[in-house]
């Protein structure tokens, strides 16, 4: 979990600029989308969570 917040915080928040929340909605769910569906962790073997989840 705490690997998660240092990912989201070099990742998503360092390089942020949006106009409203709502943009800033939108580009946190396209995060977490990537963020699960399509980069592998390493501490999972290189699955993304929701192979882990599905191979479980």
């Amino acid at each position: 979990m705490e690997r998660f917040w240092k990912t989201l915080n070099e990742d998503f928040i360092e390089e942020a600029l949006y106009e409203n929340l709502d943009d800033l909605k939108n580009e946190l769910l396209g995060f977490l989308i990537y963020y699960n569906e399509h980069r592998p962790h390493s501490a999972i073997n290189g699955l993304t969570p929701k192979l882990k989840a599905k191979n479980m």
